[in-house]
């Protein structure tokens, strides 16, 4: 399943802080199945000027990124996580519902 992130910083982070969160998505980076077991990310969008990242990962289920998500605020990052659904598998569910509206 895949599963869009949205970080966004609690606060101006100092620079240490800022270095613990580097050394972390280098880590992340390197191994992502080391962090979130079974998971790897299919994009990233860090935003200028902003403290804002969008990442959207494919993990088995959510509890996968529960340690990561810990992880992400320890370093001073807050994060919505959004289920997403690729649209070849959302047109089906939508027909059958649509179907099953029409024969109510």
């Amino acid at each position: 399943m895949e599963f869009v992130l949205i970080h966004r910083a609690l606060g101006p982070l100092p620079p240490e802080v800022m270095k613990r969160g580097l050394e972390f998505v280098k880590k992340l980076l390197a191994e992502p199945s080391k962090v979130v077991p079974g998971g790897k990310i299919i994009a990233a969008y860090t935003a200028y000027a902003q403290s804002l990242v969008v990442c959207i990962w494919e993990a088995p289920r959510v509890d996968a990124l529960i340690p990561f998500l810990e992880q992400v605020w320890a370093v001073g990052w807050e994060t919505e996580v959004i289920p997403a659904e690729k649209m070849e598998t959302y047109i089906p569910k939508l027909e059958k519902m649509l179907a099953q509206m029409a024969g109510s």
